[in-house]
């Protein structure tokens, strides 16, 4: 799976030339290393790792980046836990905020999407079982990724210069499985087909936010 491979090159280029700002969203804060990490809705919202590792921040944030990114939990909050309503009707261009604001939703998708898709393109010549195995291991990391690009494309609004912006974000949202496979060489080829599909959308996508921030430099 060539086009699983290539996008993660694309993103360190997005994300090298691109600061992302996430201030209207539940508070979360930038750590040491540059990481975006809400500890409060961290712990809010994983009780077991509380339970096994207590509240410190850095414990959590480090539990994060170990275990917790490759297993779909969420740094932050997303629509759904109470991040920002997103305009229901907007005209002209959006602030430079809600340009960041998007950006910093595609850097945290792409975050839980990018160890994930390894493991799809890892076995995606695999035998039947291979690939039912590791589509059955990522997909509830890939739900979530799929939720926030949803959750992106809903801040877009109306605005006119993040149309196109918004159709490559409701492409990806739509084309990434709900859920795992059945263990059915059709349902099995669907599911790798949707990937692909979404990830074929990320490279004109990283390109159209880049342009767009460059406006407000």
């Amino acid at each position: 799976m060539r086009v699983i491979r290539n996008v993660s090159t694309l993103l360190l280029v997005f994300l090298c030339f691109n600061v992302i700002s996430l201030s209207a969203l539940a508070a979360p804060k930038t750590m040491p290393d540059g990481g975006i990490f809400d500890a409060e809705f961290y712990a809010k919202n994983n009780p077991d790792v509380v339970a096994a590792l207590g509240s410190n921040e850095s414990t959590l944030y480090e539990h994060y980046l170990n275990y917790g990114k490759a297993e779909g939990r969420l740094p932050y909050a997303t629509d759904s836990a109470g991040a920002a309503t997103p305009p229901a009707k907007s005209a002209g261009n959006c602030s430079k905020q809600t340009l960041m604001d998007i950006s910093g939703l595609v850097y945290n998708a792409a975050s839980i999407e990018a160890k994930p898709n390894k493991i799809l393109a890892k076995f995606e010549k695999g035998s039947k079982a291979e690939r039912y195995a590791a589509a059955t291991t990522v997909a509830p990391a890939l739900a979530n990724a799929k939720a926030i690009y949803a959750q992106a494309a809903e801040l877009c609004g109306d605005y006119d210069n993040l149309q196109i912006t918004k159709t490559y974000l409701s492409q990806m949202a739509a084309s990434i499985p709900s859920s795992a496979p059945e263990y059915t060489d059709e349902s099995i080829a669907k599911y790798y087909s949707g990937i692909v599909a979404y990830l074929l959308c990320e490279k004109p996508l990283y390109e159209e936010l880049t342009n767009q921030l460059g406006n407000y430099k």
